[in-house]
């Protein structure tokens, strides 16, 4: 990489990348602003040593990079990256598990960058355009160290930045249309090439394997159902599972990753239909379930007028409570890093209020260990899972 040019910084902004901050103001460094996708090395007003970091002017921000080591770039990513694979290999070390964050970019040193493993091969998600080059590095180096034949890499930009296109790019050997990974034994059904979410969110993998085990032999309700993971889980355990998506081709899919566990799809019942509509026509009917998981999209298009997170939430957990069945569980899910803390709690307790139920929290999850994030940084801890017992 070029040399790399040196800007100082000073106050709280030293002070939250000595922390582990995944990126700074660009208004907090004294010098002249470099391009884009520029290492630079972060200094204090004296001059001493912070840290590496990748300049991104059209967002305004510097992405901090492969920590305080003073030594190169190359060096220093190199070495977080061994490291993340020394605690991966701990985590992950019985084979059960194939697929999961190899590189979980704000805490393994690398803000910006995920790297997720399916097999032998992995996606690399890049959140900036100006993290390109940098990123092209870190798949050269996964390949050389992570034992993987194939890595893809995909932007993945957010809000206004966002494009319909997927654009990706392989790096070592192109992996099959189709894989078969597994999580803790189980095999699921991935598709690497062409979307940008390839069937499986690794970091729903420990409040899968507590579903299940929570699902046995209940009447189990999954809405937003996807490629059926939750559902295959709980099936595993005896459930009988209702799953509710509004894309054919995802339910397909769950069809398929219930034949990988030796289950008959024809014994559960799959629904292509708007969530709320179903919830609506349900309670009518007045049909209820002994579980029931709300895991929504952040936004989705597919609904007219754009399922919205914060307008619809509320509305799907008191359709949800109207068709849990008493001592029913209900399991809420939220992905989403702009909810106010203790937002699902009020939403749910209003509806609660209601309806006369009483509801107790048996159980709250985050992200997994393969997925951490830097104590300064609390909204890099975007998932927040409630698992509810309704009476």
């Amino acid at each position: 990489m070029p040399d790399e040019q040196e800007l100082a910084i000073g106050g709280e902004a030293a002070s939250l990348v000595a922390a582990g901050y995944p990126f700074v103001s660009l208004r907090e460094a004294s010098g002249r602003e470099p391009a884009s996708g520029r290492v630079v090395r972060l200094v204090s007003p004296a001059g001493k040593w912070l840290a590496h970091a990748v300049a991104d002017p059209g967002a305004g921000i510097l992405w901090t990079i492969a920590g305080r080591e003073e030594r190169s770039f190359e060096e220093a990513l190199a070495a977080r990256f061994a490291g993340a694979l020394r605690a991966r290999e701990a985590l992950f070390a019985g084979g059960a598990t194939d697929a999961f964050c190899l590189f979980h970019g704000e805490g393994d040193g690398a803000s910006g960058l995920v790297l997720e493993r399916f097999g032998k091969y992995g996606v690399l998600y890049v959140y900036s355009r100006a993290l390109l080059d940098v990123s092209e590095l870190l798949a050269r180096l996964a390949l050389e160290e992570a034992g993987l034949e194939g890595i893809v890499r995909k932007l993945r930009l957010k809000g206004k930045d966002r494009e319909e296109e997927v654009h990706e790019n392989w790096y070592g050997r192109k992996a099959p249309g189709r894989l078969e990974v597994r999580e803790e034994g189980v095999p699921f059904e991935v598709h690497l090439p062409g979307a940008l979410n390839v069937g499986l969110f690794t970091d729903m993998r420990e409040i899968r394997r507590r579903f299940g085990a929570l699902s046995r032999d209940r009447t189990v309700l999954n809405l937003f159902a996807y490629t059926g993971s939750f559902s295959v889980v709980a099936a595993k355990s005896g459930a009988s599972t209702t799953n509710i998506d509004l894309s054919s081709g995802a339910l397909g899919w769950a069809e398929d990753n219930f034949r990988l566990s030796g289950l008959d799809p024809k014994e559960h019942e799959f629904a292509v239909q708007d969530a709320l509509h179903f919830l609506k026509g349900a309670s009518r009917r007045g049909r209820t379930w002994e579980t029931v998981l709300v895991d929504p999209p952040t936004f989705s298009e597919s609904r007219r007028g754009g399922f919205v997170y914060k307008r619809d939430f509320p509305l799907l957990v008191r359709l949800s409570m109207e068709v849990l069945a008493p001592g029913g569980l209900l399991w809420l899910a939220s992905n989403m890093r702009s909810l106010r803390p203790g937002s699902i709690d009020k939403w749910v307790g209003q509806a609660a209020a209601e309806l006369k139920r009483r509801i107790d929290v048996l159980e709250v999850f985050g992200l997994p260990a393969d997925r951490p994030t830097p104590l300064s940084y609390p909204e890099g801890r975007y998932l927040h899972v409630l698992a509810l017992r309704a009476s």
